[in-house]
């Protein structure tokens, strides 16, 4: 890990997407003690669709489509369920000249130290982020402490943040992290799916059917319940079709909307 001292980045540094740009997080929570359920996981993946700068440049506005998969542990069932979203999102960072700065997640404590400051890493591939500069903050306790909350936290040129982990001063380690972003042809990381497809349809007892996939014309939801509705969006989160079919099955023709990746909400 090479350090450079002294090299505080900028928001504009951290916050500088370019449409296409493709960023998966992964938050999640671990109980300190190794003891309850496998921890509930959600993925969240931004993807920039365009941008724009306000009048004084000190503000960036980004429009972007979100994708979200959760996946909780079905205690009754003993296994993994996932649940999928999808939505059109905008976001905005402003200031894109002034330093980042401590990122305030708890209150402070008195005897925590700052182990890294304002410092440039740049870590060698495959380690982190693949050589992305990061600008990164880390507490550590004094000697005089005992139990009280860790954190540490990433900011990643380019790439956005904070991504931390911190003890919540309670039982749990909370995580969110950056796993995978593509930005032009560099990409970094494992691309977990997010959206849901037949194989995995499959895997969920077959309690739920979608055939077929592909289709340029209608596909078919099956259910062993009652499905209460079924909505249809395209890659922008725009929702064009909704069915309540009040039974365990809903038809969707497609055929009026162009060639595309759309996303059904069951």
């Amino acid at each position: 890990m090479n350090c450079i001292a002294q090299l505080t980045m900028t928001h504009g540094d951290v916050y500088n997407y370019n449409t296409g740009d493709v960023f998966l997080v992964r938050s999640y929570a671990v109980n300190s003690s190794g003891s309850g359920y496998p921890p509930d996981t959600t993925y969240q993946k931004t993807t920039i669709l365009n941008k724009h700068f306000s009048s004084s440049s000190d503000t960036v506005f980004y429009n972007c489509f979100e994708q979200k998969r959760i996946v909780y542990w079905d205690v009754p069932l003993s296994h993994f369920v996932s649940i999928y979203n999808a939505f059109a999102d905008s976001l905005y960072y402003t200031d894109l000249l002034s330093p980042i700065q401590n990122y305030p997640f708890m209150p402070s404590y008195p005897c925590y130290t700052d182990s890294i400051d304002s410092i440039y890493i740049s870590s060698p591939a495959p380690i982190l982020y693949c050589a992305k500069k990061i600008w990164h903050k880390q507490y550590t306790a004094g000697p005089t402490c005992f139990e009280e909350p860790f954190q540490n936290y990433d900011y990643v040129e380019g790439c956005g943040g904070p991504y931390y982990v911190y003890f919540d001063g309670t039982a749990d380690f909370v995580y969110r992290t950056l796993i995978y972003y593509k930005k032009g042809t560099d990409s970094c990381g494992f691309n977990i799916p997010v959206t849901v497809g037949v194989s995995e349809l499959s895997n969920i007892n077959s309690e739920i059917t979608l055939f077929p996939n592909t289709t340029s014309t209608t596909f078919t939801i099956s259910a062993t319940d009652k499905i209460e509705s079924v909505k249809v969006y395209n890659i922008i989160g725009e929702q064009l079709i909704t069915d309540i079919p009040n039974n365990n099955q809903s038809t969707i023709n497609i055929s009026q909307f162009s060639k595309g990746i759309y996303f059904a909400e069951i």
